[in-house]
C-alpha cells in the first residue's frame, strides 16, 4: 500500500490568495487573520498587488502569515482605459522562506493606484523588471522568482480573458487555480474548473491545483482552500509541503486517506456523492457513484497502463475537492 495522502500527517487549511489594505482589500492584515482563524484556517498567503510586505508579526502557534504578492501583466499601464476588455496575466509569487522579503521582480510604473501607497515599503534589488503582456515575460519573471526563493501560482485564467495560446508556453509555474471564490461568487465567472489545470498536465507540466478566495471583501471569505499536509505548523513546513505536492484543493470535501495498492485506489473522505478518476486520455473521467448514495470510503480500479491519475470529489451540495496528479513512479 502506497500512501499518497497519509492519515498520519497534520492537516492545515490554507488560503493562498488574499488582498488587504496594502492594496485593494477591505480588511487590514490583522482583521484578515482574525476572520480566517475564526473559520478554521491555519494560514493565509497575503498576495497584494505588486507589493511584497511581510507580516511575521501575525504568526503564532496557531496561524502562519505567508507572504507574497500578485503580479499583473497587462498590455498597458495598470489603470488603462477599458482595462476590463484587455487580457492580463495574474501570477502570485509566494516566498519559500519567512525572511525572504526582497521582491524579485518590480516595476513601479506598473503598480496600480490601489497599491501605490505601499511602494515606499517595497524592498527590491534595485533592478527594474520591465513588465509587459507576453508569455516570455511571465516565463522570465517566474524563472527569476524561482531562483530567488519564490514559487509561482497562475491565477483565474478565465477572468483574465486567457486562452490556451496564452498559457500553453508557460514554464516553471507550481500551481494553477482551479477555483477562485471572488471570480465565482462575485463575478459569476467560470474560474471553477480543472480544465486549464488538465491542460497543464497534458502539456507535461507537473503542477498542483489551487483553490483560493482571492479575498478582497467579506463576500469571498472562506469559500475555498488548500489542505496542506505537514508534520507541524511552521512557515517553512507549509511552503515545503506545498512545493512537494502534499496538498489538495477544496471547496468542501476533505480527504482523510488516498492510497494505491496494485491497481486499486483506496479513498476515504467526508461524505461525497461522486468521485471522478482522471488518467489523462479520452474517456478518462471514470465516475464512482455508489448508486447516488453518499459514501465516505471507496475503492477505484486504476487501469494498469495509466501514466498518472488525479481525483475530483463532489459532495451533495456540488462542492469539489481536487487532488494533484500522481505519476506512475509514485504509485507503481
Amino acid at each position: 500500500m502506497k500512501y499518497l495522502i497519509s492519515p498520519d500527517k497534520q492537516r492545515y487549511k490554507v488560503n493562498l490568495h488574499c488582498h488587504s489594505t496594502v492594496s485593494d482589500g477591505d480588511f487590514t492584515p490583522e482583521q484578515i487573520k482574525a476572520e480566517y482563524k475564526a473559520r478554521g484556517y491555519a494560514a493565509v498567503a497575503f498576495t497584494d498587488h505588486q507589493a511584497l510586505i511581510g507580516h511575521a508579526d501575525l504568526c503564532d502557534d496557531e496561524f502562519i502569515a505567508l507572504h507574497g504578492y500578485e503580479v499583473d501583466l497587462n498590455p498597458g499601464a495598470p489603470d488603462i482605459e477599458n482595462e476590463a476588455f484587455y487580457k492580463t496575466y495574474h501570477v502570485n509569487l509566494i516566498a519559500r522562506e519567512q525572511d525572504q522579503l526582497v521582491q524579485p521582480c518590480f516595476d513601479p510604473s506598473r503598480v496600480p493606484a490601489c497599491a501605490r501607497h505601499s511602494i515606499p515599503f517595497v524592498r527590491y534589488n534595485g533592478e527594474i523588471f520591465p513588465m509587459r503582456y507576453s508569455a516570455d515575460c511571465v516565463n522570465e519573471m517566474v524563472r527569476r522568482a524561482n531562483e530567488q526563493g519564490f514559487f509561482a501560482i497562475y491565477n483565474h485564467p478565465f477572468w483574465s480573458c486567457q486562452t490556451y495560446d496564452d498559457y500553453a508556453t508557460l514554464e516553471g509555474v507550481l500551481g494553477v487555480e482551479v477555483y477562485n471564490t471572488t471570480c465565482v461568487v462575485i463575478e459569476n465567472s467560470a474560474d471553477r474548473t480543472s480544465a486549464v489545470y488538465e491542460d497543464f498536465l497534458r502539456l507535461g507540466k507537473r503542477t498542483i491545483p489551487v483553490a483560493a478566495d482571492d479575498m478582497h471583501t467579506i463576500d469571498a471569505l472562506g469559500g475555498a482552500w488548500n489542505t496542506v499536509l505537514a508534520d507541524s505548523l511552521s512557515y517553512r513546513n507549509l511552503t515545503a509541503a506545498i512545493e512537494c505536492g502534499d496538498t489538495y484543493a477544496s471547496t468542501g470535501p476533505e480527504i482523510a486517506l488516498l492510497a494505491v495498492d496494485g491497481d486499486r485506489i483506496h479513498l476515504s473522505s467526508t461524505p461525497v456523492k461522486h468521485v471522478f478518476l482522471h488518467i489523462g486520455r479520452k474517456r478518462c473521467a471514470r465516475p464512482t457513484h455508489h448508486g447516488g448514495a453518499l459514501f465516505t470510503d471507496t475503492v477505484i480500479d486504476l487501469p494498469s497502463d495509466a501514466p498518472r491519475f488525479r481525483l475530483e470529489l463532489i459532495d451533495e451540495k456540488g462542492n469539489r475537492a481536487y487532488t494533484r496528479a500522481y505519476y506512475a513512479e509514485e504509485f507503481r
